[in-house]
């Protein structure tokens, strides 16, 4: 059973690899694909929130951080 120092290392670790991929990304972010991750955008989310550039999952991860 990992303690919760493991745990926030983990966390860490997760959140500096998001960062490091969001700041050091090879891909140019486009309209159609997220600017993170690289997934492809729905075109429904894509039409709804005009300008968008990122996936829900990768935007929902930017917002938890950002609290």
């Amino acid at each position: 059973m990992s303690d919760i120092c493991d745990r926030a290392d983990e966390e860490m670790e997760f959140l500096n690899q998001f960062q490091f991929t969001r700041t050091y990304s090879l891909h140019r972010p486009s309209a159609t694909h997220c600017c993170d991750c690289h997934a492809p955008i729905p075109e429904l989310r894509r039409k709804t929130l005009v300008g968008v550039q990122r996936c829900v999952d990768c935007q929902s991860i930017l917002e938890l951080i950002s609290q």
